[in-house]
């Protein structure tokens, strides 16, 4: 059994319309949901095998967050460009190769891609992962990523999630 986490990078900031969209940062809600998420992981046990992350600058500080929470060291984060403005078939196709060597992958990225993805796999109507939003979906092998409905979801959490399947009472 393998399992996908799919995880939208934290809530990115507004405050300079300068920025081009791949170079805006978190605000600061989004850097304190991004350690938040990484924090209710860590404390629900989960660990990564691979971590790969847009490269998009707050694609970047969300999954290093989340990374440092988790004890993933930082060095062996992969950033790739096929995770930042595609679609779900070439989602898909684009992480197949990480996805075969190991049992448990996250893939930090963007809206609308990162649900469109977690709906293809799941069949779940989930209609909006938000910011520092987490899903985890367990599939057979990870050659399912590419066929639709193939995948089990096993909790969604997001920071305002009152009733969240991570946070230990």
């Amino acid at each position: 059994m393998k399992t996908l986490y799919l995880i939208r990078h934290g809530k990115s900031s507004w405050l300079d319309l300068e920025y081009a969209d791949y170079d805006r940062p978190l605000s600061k809600r989004g850097k304190e949901n991004s350690r938040e998420m990484g924090r209710r992981l860590r404390g629900a046990g989960l660990a990564f095998d691979l971590i790969i992350s847009s490269p998009a600058k707050r694609a970047r500080s969300t999954t290093r967050r989340i990374a440092k929470r988790l004890g993933y060291p930082r060095k062996n984060i992969v950033f790739s460009y096929n995770l930042y403005l595609t679609d779900v078939e070439e989602y898909s196709k684009n992480c197949l190769d990480y996805l075969r060597q190991v049992d448990s992958v996250a893939l930090v990225g963007h809206n609308g891609v990162i649900t469109d993805f977690a709906e293809y796999l799941t069949g779940a109507g989930i209609e909006n992962i938000p910011t520092a939003g987490v899903v985890a979906i367990e599939l057979e092998s990870f050659q399912d990523v590419q066929r639709q409905s193939a995948g089990r979801m096993v909790f969604f959490d997001y920071p305002k999630n009152v009733d969240s399947p991570l946070l230990v009472s």
